[in-house]
């Protein structure tokens, strides 16, 4: 399975919370600036920061991942 549209799946989950970048990342401990190029598609991200980003939808990763197929 690809999941080359994840960051925009990010982007839209925190939209659906109603949290700015800058909130969101603040409260998952993530730079802001390490959101935006995971949510634009320009980086990759590294496990221990999406983890982070888990924790501040209150998902485990099996949780989101399940979330994530059946929302494709």
């Amino acid at each position: 399975m690809q999941y080359n549209d994840l960051g925009k799946y990010i982007r839209n989950k925190r939209n659906k919370l109603q949290k700015t970048l800058n909130s969101f990342a603040f409260d998952c401990g993530v730079e802001p600036a390490t959101l935006s190029r995971f949510e634009n598609q320009e980086s990759d991200i590294l496990l221990q920061n999406f983890l982070k980003l888990l924790e501040g939808f209150n998902q485990t990763p099996e949780d989101f991942f399940t979330e994530y197929r059946n929302n494709k």
